[in-house]
């Protein structure tokens, strides 16, 4: 485990270190965002997030633009994936309690598959995400929404 750790911590400093005399030509790296994983709404305290990519899946990452007052209906997604915000701030529902929370620039979430929720820009700017699915199971669509009769809340 060790080694393993080792390795990964190696491959990390030769991203960070990228550019320099360490590389070959010339080679940038921007980071578009990070956060630490918290608690959620829609999961237990402490939830730990599990996230597959079977061969034949697809992992996939879009950028998307999300004006004030713009919202996903309740929806869920067919592979785990992970949101980083990197302008405004998106507002994510849970379906099974109701409850909300805000997500601000240099934050973000996770989400396993099949948890149904809906998010939407409460803020006055532009929010922009970087959305990374994880394992899209061959011929499915990423996002499944739910009839606009559907109202839990």
């Amino acid at each position: 485990m060790r080694r393993r750790l080792v390795a990964l911590g190696s491959v990390a400093a030769a991203f960070v270190l990228a550019g320099s005399t360490l590389a070959a030509g010339t080679i940038s790296v921007k980071a578009l965002g990070a956060f630490g994983v918290g608690d959620q709404v829609g999961y237990a305290s402490g939830h730990t997030f599990d996230m597959q990519a079977a061969p034949g899946s697809l992992v996939l990452t879009v950028l998307v633009r999300v004006p004030p007052g713009g919202a996903f209906p309740w929806h869920y997604h067919t592979a785990g994936l992970s949101v980083t915000v990197t302008q405004g701030s998106l507002t994510v529902q849970d379906a099974g309690t109701c409850d909300t929370q805000a997500f601000a620039a240099g934050n973000g979430f996770v989400e396993e598959a099949g948890v149904i929720h809906q998010a939407f820009n409460t803020g006055s700017t532009l929010a922009v995400l970087y959305v990374t699915y994880m394992g899209i199971p061959a011929g499915s669509p990423p996002d499944v929404f739910e009839p606009a009769s559907y109202d839990p809340c």
